[in-house]
C-alpha cells in the first residue's frame, strides 16, 4: 500500500496528495491533544496581562535582596509582530523600561517562556542603575560578544533558576489557570 501510494504520489494524482495531508492533519491534531508531559496554560482570564505582569513583577523583586538606590522598571507590553528573532524582551536602562513582545511566538503557547523573559529583563535592570554599569555592559559587549556578557550570563542564570519557582507561586495564587 505504501508503494502505491508513494508512485502515486509521483504521478501527482489528486486522490494521493489528499490523503496526505488529511494524514498529516490527524497526525497533527493528535500530537496537539496528547502532547506527552506539555500542559497548556494561559494567563487568568479574570485578570488583566498588566496586572498579571505586575504582580509576577513584584514576586521577582522579593526574590533579591536589592541594596542602594533601586527604581522598579517601567514595564511595558508589546502587542506588534515584529521580525526580531530570538528577541523576547529588552530592558532600556537609560528610560529604566522593559518591553516584552507579548506576541512572540514563543510566549502566545509557553508561559514559562514569557516569565523567564520577565525575569531576565528585571534583572538587568537591577544590574543596569546607572551610567557606571551600562558603560561596563556595552564594554562586556564589546569584548566578550553578547551571549559571553558577564551581565548576560548572570540574567539567563538568574532566569533559568528562577523560571519554575515563579511559575508555581503564580498557580498558586491563580494567576495562571489551565487552558
Amino acid at each position: 500500500m505504501v508503494e502505491r501510494l508513494l508512485h502515486e504520489l509521483e504521478r501527482g494524482t489528486p486522490e494521493a496528495w489528499g490523503f496526505l495531508i488529511l494524514a498529516a492533519a490527524i497526525i497533527y491534531f493528535l500530537f496537539e491533544i496528547f502532547e506527552p508531559g506539555e500542559e497548556k496554560w494561559k494567563i487568568n482570564p479574570v485578570i488583566s496581562n498588566k496586572k498579571f505582569i505586575e504582580y509576577c513583577t513584584d514576586w521577582i523583586l522579593s526574590q533579591y535582596k536589592i541594596t542602594g538606590s533601586y527604581r522598579r522598571p517601567c514595564i511595558l507590553i508589546s502587542y506588534k509582530r515584529k521580525n526580531l528573532g530570538k528577541v523576547m524582551g529588552t530592558f532600556n536602562p537609560l528610560t529604566r523600561t522593559v518591553i516584552l513582545y507579548w506576541r512572540h511566538p514563543h510566549h502566545e503557547n509557553n508561559i514559562k517562556e514569557l516569565l523567564n523573559t520577565l525575569i531576565h529583563e528585571v534583572r538587568h535592570s537591577m544590574d543596569l542603575r546607572n551610567r557606571q554599569s551600562n558603560k561596563l555592559y556595552t564594554s562586556e559587549t564589546e569584548q566578550k560578544g553578547y551571549f559571553n556578557n558577564a551581565y548576560e550570563v548572570v540574567a539567563r542564570k538568574d532566569a533559568d533558576t528562577l523560571q519554575d519557582k515563579l511559575f508555581d507561586w503564580a498557580v498558586s495564587k491563580h494567576l495562571i489557570c489551565k487552558k
